[in-house]
This record gives C-alpha cells, sequence and structure tokens, in this order.
C-alpha cells in the first residue's frame, strides 16, 4: 500500500508541476492584458460610473447579457428622474456575483432592478458562476479569488481555455461584429447590436426540467432582506424573452416564479408581461435587438413610475 501511494505521488508530482507552470502563464498573460476591447473588462467601467455618481440617487440594473442588450437607460433616466448604472454583462458570471459586485454601493434611496436569466435559479452552478466568473476575476487581477472559483468549480481545463484566449487576442484584428468594451454606452447599456437586424433563428436548449435549486433561494433572501434593512428598493423582473421559447418553458419559468412568492420578493411583472415576438430578438432568445430594446425599456420605466 506504501507503495502504491509513494507511485501515486510520484506520478501526481509532474500533473501538479504542469498545472503550476500554467496558471503562472495565465497570471503573466491577465497582468499583460490589453483591456481596451475586452468586453468584460467594461466592468471597470461600470463599477467607476457607480463611484462617480456620488449621493445621487440610483438606479442599478443586475443580470446577465438580457440586461445589457434589453435596456435603454436614457428612458429609465428622463421617466424615473434616477441616475442608471447598467451593470448586465454575462450569465456566466453568476447571479451570486451580480449582487456582490454592488452590494457595497448600495444604500438608501438606491432602486435595484434584478433581471436574472431563467437559468440561475435552476442550478446552483449558474447561480454562482462559471469560467466566466474566473476570466472576470482575472481581468480584475484578484488572483486569488479566481483560483479558488477554478478549484472550488473543479474547472481546471478553463486554466488552458483562458490562456488560449489570451493568446488569440494578442495582436488580433477586432471583427466590426465582435462584443467589444468599446460599445457600450455612458450608462453601461450595450449598443454594438443596435444597427443589427433579427437572425429570425438560434439554438437554445430548453429550460432544464428540474425543481428550482432551494439553496439559491435561501441565500437570496438573506441578500435581500439585508438590503431591503438598509434602505434599497429591490424588484425582481422577468428577463426579456422570446414568444417561441416561453411557450416551451413556461413551465419551468412557472415554477421560478412561485419559489419568488415563497420568499417574499415575487416578479414585479408577470413573466409573460415580458415576452415579445421573435421578430424582437436577433441572436438568442434574451437579446432583443433596438427596436425590442426600446420597448422593453419603456414598459418597465412605465410599470415602475406608478410605484416609485
Amino acid at each position: 500500500m506504501r507503495k502504491f501511494l509513494r507511485n501515486l505521488l510520484l506520478a501526481l508530482i509532474p500533473v501538479a508541476v504542469i498545472n503550476a507552470l500554467c496558471w503562472g502563464t495565465l497570471v503573466f498573460l491577465a497582468w499583460q492584458d490589453d483591456l481596451t476591447y475586452v468586453n468584460y473588462a467594461s466592468a471597470l467601467d461600470k463599477e467607476k460610473r457607480l463611484e462617480e455618481l456620488g449621493n445621487q440617487s440610483r438606479l442599478l440594473i443586475i443580470g446577465g447579457s438580457n440586461a445589457r442588450f434589453g435596456f435603454d437607460s436614457s428612458i429609465l433616466r428622463d421617466t424615473l428622474h434616477l441616475e442608471p448604472v447598467n451593470m448586465g454583462i454575462h450569465i456566466g458570471l453568476g447571479l451570486n456575483y451580480m449582487f456582490e459586485e454592488v452590494y457595497d454601493h448600495l444604500r438608501k434611496g438606491d432602486v435595484l432592478l434584478v433581471s436574472a436569466e431563467y437559468n440561475h435559479f435552476l442550478k446552483e452552478g449558474s447561480y454562482y458562476g462559471d469560467e466566466g466568473l474566473t476570466d472576470m476575476y482575472l481581468i480584475k487581477h484578484e488572483w486569488g479569488k479566481a483560483l479558488y472559483n477554478m478549484v472550488n468549480t473543479h474547472n481546471f481545463f478553463s486554466m488552458y481555455r483562458l490562456i488560449r484566449k489570451r493568446v488569440k487576442r494578442i495582436g488580433m484584428d477586432i471583427p466590426e461584429n465582435m462584443e467589444v468594451r468599446t460599445k457600450y454606452n455612458e450608462y453601461g447599456d450595450y449598443t454594438g447590436h443596435y444597427n443589427l437586424s433579427s437572425a429570425g433563428h438560434w439554438d437554445s436548449a430548453p429550460l432544464p426540467m428540474v425543481s428550482p435549486d432551494e439553496k439559491v433561494f435561501i441565500d437570496l433572501k438573506e441578500k435581500i432582506s439585508t438590503l431591503s434593512e438598509r434602505g434599497v428598493t429591490i424588484f425582481f423582473l422577468p428577463p426579456p424573452y422570446c414568444r417561441s421559447s416561453f411557450q416551451n418553458d413556461s413551465l419551468a419559468i412557472n415554477r421560478i416564479s412561485e419559489s419568488l412568492k415563497a420568499i417574499g420578493f415575487p416578479y414585479y411583472l408577470e413573466p409573460s408581461g415580458c415576452v415579445y415576438p421573435d421578430s424582437m430578438f436577433y441572436d438568442s432568445r434574451y437579446h432583443l435587438i433596438r427596436e425590442g430594446v426600446v420597448m422593453h425599456s419603456r414598459k418597465i420605466a412605465g410599470e415602475l413610475k406608478r410605484t416609485l
């Protein structure tokens, strides 16, 4: 037995050395990264705006790409007279991180709109983030958090993919249709798709037919209760969703809606109220074209005006 363990240890040493070298390479590349056009680096600009608004009453939007593609914050600003900051970037960051990113900034008088993708509520892994979150920590040079997330998600292969991503970026010409940091407006809305029309179809796996993750809602209830006690007004908004996918996913969405009601924070609007024709989406069941962005923003602004 001792001989077996010794041989196993000897066999693992080269693996450990290789992984350590790869991790060092990844940190070096991330440290040297030119973030001018990196989509995830838009978080740095959003956080800067959040800090610069000072004591002004603010409207914060958190969520994945549905949020960054789905709002014209100028419409919200003109209707609600609050300074908006659209923090939305990507579903892979996880809803837990999205709350943590704004948690310390929120204060009495702020309004928080939670426009999370439905997937966030169905699996603990989606709620706490995936490889995308590791990438975000690397962009922010938070090395310990990046390593912890990689280990915690048992996603060691992401280290090699993230190295490859950074190597490919070196000297790369930026394609016109690429999603980049420079195509966000001052509020944090993504505008690079404003001149695009609907693709008419896209590959979207249906929502998994599983019960919403109980741990997710326990954690959400704790976060929201604390923020509410601080004087923050919180609204859970259904994400904009294309009609064909809503028909297929209505059972899973209803379960999520009921779970939010059970913790005392129901959707501000019924999910069916944020369903739009497929022609309003260009490459995903969550991504609105310009016409859809205006339609959705006006609807949300009008509804919120009645409450705020």
